[in-house]
């Protein structure tokens, strides 16, 4: 899941790095359980890239840093199917959508 994240967000255009400037922590642990197939990826988004920090204004690049954190959210979607974990996934207003491998 790293290596896709990687390789997503590197294609997308832009700068990642593992573990930099920080090396995981508190919600990683807490939330992660690997023995029971609950692996976390915590993902820090640089503000500057969707708003304008001393206005609280979004930028208008807010649009398309968002189309890129939910193409992230199919691919992972698709990877979780491929593995055999996932036949569908529940969107944050409880619709579900089913998917196939070769999505």
């Amino acid at each position: 899941v790293m290596n896709e994240a990687y390789h997503y967000f590197s294609k997308a255009g832009l700068k990642v790095g593992r573990n930099i400037p920080y090396a995981g922590g508190y919600t990683t642990r807490r939330h992660g359980q690997t023995s029971k197939h609950h692996h976390v990826l915590q993902i820090e988004i640089n503000r500057s890239l969707y708003m304008v920090e001393g206005a609280l204004t979004l930028r208008p690049e807010f649009q398309s840093v968002q189309d890129i954190m939910s193409g992230f959210i199919l691919r992972l979607a698709e990877v979780s199917v491929l593995l055999g974990r996932r036949t569908s996934v529940v969107s944050n207003n409880g619709q579900r959508f089913g998917l196939r491998s070769g999505f």
